[in-house]
């Protein structure tokens, strides 16, 4: 066939036999990109490397760039290396919160185009169903698409043109210092785990006369059975120790006021008062430390040690090795502190029209009248969700965690929890906790 004029047009399909390689192809058209290498594909990942890597040159030409959705089975790491090839050039499409079809998922950048423009004033655009994974390029699946060769300033190449660019434009320059970031919104439909599951014993008290050391074993008599259920021995333990009149029933803890020290459950057992099981009653001669507890809500004092009294039912010691060195924590009654990732919406919100009969497909929050909602995505973030007694919520609306990456604050959404049989806000177990960087 002749070279294309103003008027003619050179395209070819591919494939009619539904499954064959088309990277040979590909090739040809990259190579013929002197004047730069656009693209727009969804899924990318290794072979897109291997693929592009030989035209590394025409890549780095200032009007080339690639954008890629950053949806699985996107592979970030490829992605990685392809801005290493291309760095700056290099746009990773979030997709989008709204619109979402019920049963399918949210929007995403799904479009499959590659465009070539040559220094002849010739451009070629290739445009069909092929991401950049080895499936798609060497005939693994059913696949088809069009090339189309056409002088670069007719109108089907500049509406080609535009596309890539709308792609473009909507996505963000790929940062190779937020691969973090990146990972956890590619997880958004997994759930999160920012806490870590404990089984730890808690105790708020007011210390009525200072303690010689800081390493100590004390008793705890209570008149509850219901606590019994929760306990284990060496479980770990947690005392946080105030001024004397510190603790009010009602009024939030300020545990920033208080000496927290760490240690082991090393015992618990039954009195002949025990009602389900009874019992001998302990003497914990070797116990420096004293605490007595008769009801759940009872303001607990840490005392020198004293012959158990004969209402106690149950008996409990612990060990105390010091201050605790593994910083602050937010603790949650509840088995996990966080669930699924929530999105963050980014800007600006468009509205595109919508057939009202295609309406039901979409989510409440997709639609509006006779509208489609798009709301671009710009991060997924997980929300703390902590369960607590009212004086031991958090009062901060978001916190900073140690992470391994450093630092990050994560919005929190507290919780009161609801009452259980043998805890009150003095003496209870909790089940999951986060490490905190910083409280404000």
């Amino acid at each position: 066939m002749n070279a294309p004029t103003e008027q003619s047009v050179l395209a070819g399909f591919h494939t009619p036999r539904g499954r064959e390689s088309v990277t040979a192809r590909l090739r040809e058209i990259l190579a013929g990109g002197t004047e730069g290498i656009r693209a727009a594909v969804c899924f990318f990942r290794q072979p897109g490397v291997k693929l592009l890597k030989e035209h590394k040159a025409l890549l780095q030409h200032a009007s080339s760039f690639v954008v890629v959705s950053i949806d699985q089975p996107t592979d970030l790491r490829a992605v990685l290396v392809l801005h290493d090839l291309m760095p700056g050039k290099v746009y990773l499409h979030l997709g989008s919160i709204t619109p979402e079809e019920r049963g399918v998922g949210r929007g995403l950048m799904h479009s499959k185009v590659v465009m070539a423009q040559s220094g002849t004033g010739d451009t070629t655009a290739w445009v069909g169903s092929h991401n950049f994974t080895a499936s798609a390029l060497e005939g693994g699946n059913y696949e088809a698409a069009v090339d189309i060769t056409q002088e670069s300033d007719s109108p089907m190449m500049q509406d080609i043109y535009r596309h890539l660019c709308v792609c473009r434009d909507s996505a963000e320059r790929f940062d190779p210092n937020a691969m973090d970031r990146y990972e956890r919104i590619q997880r958004s439909r997994e759930k999160a785990r920012l806490d870590h599951d404990c089984r730890t014993l808690i105790i708020h008290a007011e210390e009525s006369e200072r303690r010689p050391s800081d390493s100590f074993a004390a008793e705890v008599a209570l008149e509850f059975v219901e606590l019994d259920r929760y306990l284990r021995a060496d479980m770990d333990v947690r005392l946080f120790l105030y001024r004397p009149g510190a603790l009010k029933v009602g009024s939030n803890f300020d545990t920033s006021m208080a000496t927290v020290l760490g240690g082991q459950l090393t015992s618990f057992g039954h009195t002949e008062k025990h009602r389900d099981n009874r019992g001998v009653r302990g003497e914990f001669s070797g116990a420096e430390r004293w605490i007595g507890a008769r009801e759940t809500h009872d303001v607990l004092r840490l005392e020198a040690h004293r012959v158990s009294p004969e209402w106690a039912v149950s008996q409990l010691v612990f060990r105390i090795d010091g201050l605790a060195v593994d910083g602050k924590r937010v603790y949650s009654l509840a088995g996990s502190m966080t669930g699924r990732l929530e999105a963050v919406a980014g800007e600006p919100i468009e509205l595109s029209a919508l057939d009202p009969e295609y309406a039901s497909f979409f989510t409440r929050e997709s639609v509006e009248g006779e509208l489609l909602i798009h709301r671009p995505l710009k991060d997924r973030t997980a929300r703390l969700r902590v369960e607590a007694f009212p004086e031991t919520l958090p009062g901060e609306d978001t916190i900073q965690i140690k992470g391994t990456d450093g630092p990050r604050e994560v919005p929190v959404s507290a919780k009161k929890a609801q009452p259980k049989p043998g805890m009150g806000p003095f003496i209870y177990v909790v089940r999951s906790f986060v490490e905190v960087e910083s409280r404000h």
